[in-house]
């Protein structure tokens, strides 16, 4: 009787995975368009763009200085 049940939970978890990578593969799809169409907004986003580049120069510059600042020559 045992075997029975080993083999039924065997092919129910076996159903649900292939259940559950079907419901994955149709959302990967609908997610990445939904992204690249917010992406395409954010990007003609004057605010947005002056930030980024702000908070990349200044990445830059203190990435720079980090050596400079505590007298080590780099």
């Amino acid at each position: 009787m045992s075997g029975k049940w080993a083999v039924l939970l065997s092919v129910l978890a076996v159903t649900i995975t292939l259940l559950n990578l079907a419901i994955l593969a149709g959302q990967i799809p609908a997610m990445a368009a939904a992204h690249s169409a917010s992406a395409g907004k954010l990007f003609d986003d004057d605010d947005f763009n002056e930030g980024l580049t702000k908070i990349t120069r200044k990445s830059i510059r203190d990435w720079r200085t980090v050596g400079k600042r505590n007298g080590i020559d780099c």
